[in-house]
């Protein structure tokens, strides 16, 4: 048997390792191809449809004849508060009777026990004030206390009684 020689041997080397060279050149060019193609979109897909959702939130109407309210008279003004009364029987609301406050109030306010503050929020819009005119309720609100029973009180200041 004949040895090959060594010219012969690093030709056969040098050809297994010009086959892997070109096999792994081989195989990264097929792995860069495929991640091309796989991040370009086809040609005729269609964008997936987007859908959102509204939250919407529903609010339970405010039962006007079930929320006793009691306007007071924060101004030396006569009539000012029964004035404001009347406004607020005639849209629905339960009213007491109306009171002297004995504390003079430039801006009026309203105020609620715990669970009316919609009702409060309401009648101050009713009336032209302002969401930040509205307040809880506490036993020092007006003088004197408002009524056992009372779930929104109003104080007519100087700004609703012209």
């Amino acid at each position: 048997m004949r040895e090959p020689s060594n010219n012969e041997g690093v030709g056969h080397l040098r050809h297994r390792v010009d086959r892997r060279r070109g096999a792994f050149i081989s195989l990264g060019v097929f792995i860069v191809a495929v991640v091309m193609f796989s991040s370009m979109p086809a040609k005729d897909s269609v964008p997936a449809p987007t859908t959102t959702t509204v939250a919407t939130t529903t609010t339970n109407p405010i039962d006007k004849a079930n929320v006793r309210v009691q306007v007071y008279n924060g101004t030396a003004v006569n009539g000012a508060a029964s004035k404001v009364t009347h406004d607020l029987t005639v849209n629905g609301w339960a009213t007491l009777p109306a009171e002297q406050d004995n504390v003079t109030t430039t801006a009026s306010f309203v105020a609620f026990a715990p669970g009316y503050q919609a009702a409060a929020q309401e009648i101050a819009k009713e009336l032209g004030l302002t969401s930040s005119s509205v307040e809880l309720l506490t036993d020092t609100t007006a003088s004197p206390p408002p009524a056992t029973g009372t779930n929104v009180a109003v104080i007519v200041g100087l700004d609703l009684a012209s």
